[in-house]
C-alpha cells in the first residue's frame, strides 16, 4: 500500500478455493474526513509485479492563466490571485501509451476540500502534454495554498505545490 498525506493505492489479490486468483489496484483520497474511493482497476497477470506495460513518467507539471493557441500555458507560477477565472494545467507525459489515463485532483492543503478527479486518457504514445482548466468558484479562489495530484493508471504520481492570494 502506498500512502501520501490526502491520497493511496492499495493492491489486494483475491483467491477463490478453487485456487482461481483475481488482483485489484484501489486508488483512494481523503476528502472532508473520509476516505474516498477515486478509481478500482483490476490487474491482469501481465500488469502485476512490474507496474503495467507503460513505462509512463511525469516529467514536469505547470499552472498558468494564460496559454498559446497549443493550450501551453504561456506565464507559469506557484502563487495566484483570489480573482483570476481560470487556472490552466499542463502535464508533460513521456512514455506514455495510448488509452494511459492521467488524473488531476485540486486541493485546498488547509480545509481538505477538493475538485473530484478529472481525468483524460492519451491518444499517442510517446510525449505528450495532458491538459486542463480549473474554474474559479463564483466568490474567487479561496486563499491559502494548494495541491494538484496527478496521477496514472500505470502507478505514476506527481504533485505541484502552488499557492492563491498574497
Amino acid at each position: 500500500m502506498t500512502f501520501k498525506p490526502n491520497y493511496a493505492i492499495a493492491e489486494i489479490s483475491l483467491t477463490a478455493n478453487d485456487n482461481n486468483s483475481e488482483s485489484y489496484q484501489y486508488r483512494l483520497v481523503y476528502e472532508n474526513g473520509k476516505w474516498k474511493i477515486l478509481s478500482i482497476k483490476m490487474i491482469r497477470g501481465d500488469e502485476e509485479n512490474d507496474g503495467g506495460a507503460s513505462q509512463l513518467t511525469i516529467s514536469k507539471i505547470q499552472i498558468g492563466t494564460a496559454i498559446n493557441l497549443n493550450g501551453l500555458v504561456t506565464n507559469p507560477a506557484t502563487t495566484f490571485s483570489p480573482d483570476d477565472k481560470e487556472l490552466t494545467v499542463n502535464v508533460y507525459i513521456q512514455d506514455g501509451q495510448v488509452g494511459d489515463l492521467v488524473e488531476a485532483v485540486l486541493e485546498h492543503t488547509k480545509t481538505k476540500s477538493s475538485i473530484p478527479p478529472v481525468a483524460a486518457k492519451l491518444d499517442k504514445s510517446g510525449e505528450s502534454v495532458v491538459n486542463y482548466v480549473f474554474t474559479a468558484p463564483t466568490q474567487g479562489w479561496p486563499k491559502g495554498a494548494y495541491k494538484i495530484h496527478v496521477t496514472t493508471s500505470t502507478g505514476t504520481e506527481e504533485e505541484f505545490d502552488f499557492t492563491v492570494g498574497p
